[in-house]
């Protein structure tokens, strides 16, 4: 039962305070002496919606608070039980403050309570009836809970939307677990798409690096042909190449030494010359005549090559599966 009931700054009234005795009571007075604020004081404080318009003027919150005295075997006390809620006696207290500046705040046995949650207590609690009740009938929502009450199922309704609960918040899990398992299982098929593109074209080590060195020299074997060529000519076969002139200083110096000793350092160092002249043509000789043209094996290469740059689009998450790009995958 409603023991009492403390109202402070709601809507006309400062501060009101009621005591409730067992049975029967009755309130009356005058129209506009308050009963009817006092009524819709108790159906906020038990969950019904609310607005800044009901905090009294110049005041910065308004307060409601009820004490209720329940039997022990009562249902709201399963609930507090089931919502971690403290309940150490067989009364409880409910309290809500709507702040003027639009917001409220709700709280059972001093404990901070959802609306949603506050409202379900309020329906265990008080009923509120009216002149105009009996269209409720009309109501198809209001049905089950007419068939309720004389069935007296309180506890029965309790346990099965606690199982309720419970179930849902098991097929809130199953499918969680289904929506990974299908994300893990499509992770799993581009990953063997992958790795069975990557099977196919059977990369070595360093290839990439060999190809690419490879490709180099034979798109610019005509240029390095004829670099090669012009060097061997300059330094070898030409009518007044590198070598000959060597030669020729060679003897001079081999003639002034014989005269000033001063030039043996110098005919050695030519000498030295003359044999880095001899070694660069004979290198580069050689070098042009094993150059390679080879057009196929170019594109050859090219391909290859080709094949090495999907690896680095599976790890940039633009891997084509039969042409499309994975963002088109279905």
């Amino acid at each position: 039962m409603l023991i009492t009931l403390t109202v402070k700054n709601f809507v006309l009234i400062d501060t009101l305070e009621m005591n409730f005795d067992k049975g029967l009571n009755i309130i009356t007075g005058e129209t506009g002496a308050g009963k009817s604020i006092m009524i819709d004081a108790l159906s906020v404080l038990l969950g019904e919606r609310a607005s800044s318009d009901m905090v009294r003027t110049g005041e910065k919150k308004a307060v409601i608070e009820a004490v209720f005295k329940l039997k022990k075997d009562n249902i709201i006390f399963d609930l507090l039980k089931n919502n971690d809620l403290d309940s150490e006696d067989d009364e409880i207290i409910i309290r809500r403050e709507l702040l003027a500046k639009g917001s409220s705040r709700s709280f059972l046995n001093d404990s901070p309570v959802k609306l949603s949650l506050l409202k379900t207590f309020g329906n265990h609690l008080v009923d509120f009836h009216g002149q105009h009740d009996h269209q409720q009938l009309l109501n198809k929502e209001s049905h089950i809970t007419i068939l309720d009450i004389p069935a007296k199922i309180d506890k029965q309704l309790a346990k099965y939307q606690k199982e309720f609960s419970l179930l849902k918040e098991m097929i809130r899990e199953l499918n969680e677990l289904v929506a990974r398992e299908k994300s893990l299982r499509s992770k799993e098929d581009i990953q063997r798409f992958e790795l069975e593109e990557i099977q196919k074209v059977n990369p070595q080590i360093n290839e990439e690096a060999d190809l690419e060195s490879e490709l180099k020299l034979l798109q610019n074997s005509e240029s390095l042909f004829e670099m090669s060529s012009e060097v061997y000519t300059q330094l070898y076969s030409a009518d007044d190449s590198v070598h000959d002139i060597l030669n020729r200083v060679k003897i001079r110096l081999e003639n002034l030494k014989e005269i000033d000793p001063e030039f043996t350092e110098f005919l050695s160092e030519c000498k030295s010359a003359l044999i880095s002249a001899d070694e660069i043509a004979q290198f580069t000789g050689s070098y042009k005549d094993n150059i390679e043209f080879n057009p196929q094996k170019i594109e050859h290469i090219r391909s290859r090559l080709h094949e090495h740059s999907g690896f680095r689009r599976f790890s940039s998450g633009t891997t084509p599966r039969n042409g499309i790009p994975k963002s088109n995958w279905k």
